[in-house]
């Protein structure tokens, strides 16, 4: 097998390594078959997940991309260090603090999560429990959380960059010059000028001291109560940025990134509890106004179901997304319980329509 890796990494990155000149040693999905997929997508391999906004505001300075150029620069440069599985970019995710700035997009909470969970669920199925997830933001580690918790639960382990952690922090203080700064800053100015120059107008940063100390939960280019207010979307001193404190902070990132995703792929992985009694609550026949039937079943430690006498069961499963929310690829379902405790219906989102099921005694 690791015979046959190798050679398929050969075939698979040969034109992009003739093109840039690099050694590149691993797999992006997106650019072999199903069948090749098939053979790297093992229970040894890491799947690394690059996550960066594709239009959020960096000030007047940085492109709406400025999240993405760095998961893809990231991305890039794993690609050539280690021999993983690269999964292709998500562009959307939780940004809410910069939905006041014109061309700033962001999905809900568990939108986010949940998009996660599921590309990570689609992944896992044909054999790989290990992910890490190249993350470009500050608002979606609380997303990458809860999905890490999610996944846990089904043997599976997420890791993330966060540059919050000490480790991220320490390297990249001992660059910057001023200590104030997150968004559109020295730091991430920087990066990008070492990244991709021309996405930078130097003429047009600022530093934006009013937004010195956050006052609010999201950014405004108006003052606004419960706001933090700074008119050019910076939260720091964009002004002191340079393409060698660039350089420096990537590099730092990097080995970083590296060390993250040697820890994955050599810790132990969570065992997943056995969910037949937690589970055999929501077992049972439940029916529908319109007459139609559903009945559910534990199998293979997961919810299947018949619908209609249509049996999804070991295709569709139903699977968590928290407390009595099981969803599957047709079918959404929140429990509700009796005040002793009990499931007695469930309401239902298909492409049919919402629906109420009600459980037969």
């Amino acid at each position: 097998m690791k015979l046959y890796f190798s050679i398929l990494l050969a075939i698979t990155c040969a034109s992009a390594a003739a093109q840039s000149g690099r050694v590149v040693k691993s797999v992006f999905l997106q650019d072999i078959s199903w069948v090749e997929a098939t053979k790297v997508l093992t229970p040894s391999t890491v799947v690394v997940i690059p996550l960066g906004a594709g239009s959020k505001e960096h000030g007047p300075h940085l492109l709406l991309s400025t999240d993405l150029i760095q998961a893809e620069y990231f991305k890039d440069e794993v690609a050539r260090r280690d021999s993983v599985v690269i999964a292709p970019t998500i562009t959307y995710s939780y940004y809410p603090p910069f939905l006041s700035y014109a061309g700033s997009t962001s999905l809900s909470l568990f939108t986010s999560r949940n998009m996660v969970v599921d590309i990570v669920r689609s992944l896992a199925g044909y054999g790989p429990r290990r992910f890490y997830i190249i993350n470009e933001g500050i608002t979606t580690l609380v997303t990458l959380e809860l999905a890490a918790k999610l996944l846990r639960e089904e043997g599976i382990i997420l890791g993330f960059s966060d540059y919050t952690r000490p480790s991220y922090e320490e390297a990249e203080n001992r660059i910057r010059t001023r200590a104030t700064g997150t968004h559109a800053d020295e730091m991430e100015t920087s990066n990008i000028l070492w990244m991709r120059p021309q996405a930078v107008n130097m003429s047009k940063a600022v530093d934006d001291t009013m937004a010195k100390v956050r006052t609010g939960p999201i950014l405004s280019p108006v003052k606004r109560e419960n706001t933090t207010y700074t008119p050019s979307g910076v939260f720091g001193y964009a002004t002191l940025a340079t393409k060698e404190k660039g350089k420096k902070n990537t590099e730092a990132v990097v080995r970083q990134m590296m060390m993250d995703i040697d820890s994955i792929r050599h810790c132990a992985l969570p065992s997943p509890p056995d969910h037949t009694s937690a589970y055999a609550g929501y077992t049972g026949s439940y029916s529908f106004g319109n007459g139609k039937k559903l009945l559910i079943s534990v199998v293979n430690n997961q919810l299947q179901y018949v619908i209609d006498g249509r049996s999804l069961v070991g295709i569709y499963p139903l699977l968590p997304y928290g407390k009595d929310h099981f969803c599957s690829q047709q079918l959404d379902m929140l429990f509700l319980r009796s005040e002793n405790n009990e499931v007695e219906k469930a309401w239902c989102n298909s492409a049919s329509g919402e629906f109420w099921a009600i459980k037969e005694k």
